[in-house]
């Protein structure tokens, strides 16, 4: 849904949704059953010096952590636009597990960059071949890496917008 999920203001998010302008974001949205790694996430985003954002659950938060529970649909594009990365963690289950990387999509279509740690290679090879962020089975060593390097996202983020645009989006006519 390219209306609701696209490009935002990443400070005018970050001030709707009281979160600080001057430290680097991580957001993860995910219902968060054991196969999204959350233990995953949180290390990693500990170990990088980061603000993560995990909405679509509950609980006690701390200083580097934000629990925001579920929120409305209608919400998580600000969330999405607040965000320097967006997560995406999914250990599958057994082989035979299906998934839909929607949120994945949801991630690109705002425009943010993906860091993902992921035992399915379907999802790594996507992320890679696109130019669309960062895929790696180890999340610790990947989330440090986006954040020690130098460079921008921007073109990332760019990759990102133009994938969705120009292969991901349907378009169905009527008469």
């Amino acid at each position: 849904d390219t209306e609701r999920f696209r490009p935002a203001d990443r400070l005018e998010a970050r001030r709707r949704l009281g979160l600080p302008a001057d430290r680097p974001v991580v957001v993860c949205v995910a219902s968060f059953y054991g196969h999204h790694g959350r233990e995953l996430l949180e290390s990693a985003a500990r170990e990088a010096g980061v603000l993560l954002v995990l909405v679509g659950t509950g609980g006690p938060g701390r200083e580097d952590l934000r629990c925001e529970g579920r929120v409305e649909h209608e919400r998580v594009p600000d969330y999405l636009a607040a965000a320097d990365l967006c997560a995406y963690v999914l250990k599958a289950p057994h082989p035979r597990f299906g998934f839909s990387p929607l949120k994945l999509y949801e991630y690109m279509a705002s425009g943010r960059a993906v860091v993902a740690a992921t035992d399915l290679g379907e999802i790594r090879e996507f992320i890679r071949s696109r130019g669309v962020g960062e895929a790696v089975e180890n999340a610790m060593q990947n989330m440090k890496y986006r954040f020690e390097i130098a460079a921008p996202f921007e073109v990332v983020e760019q990759n990102a917008t133009e994938v969705v645009e120009g292969t991901l989006v349907w378009t169905f006519g009527y008469e």
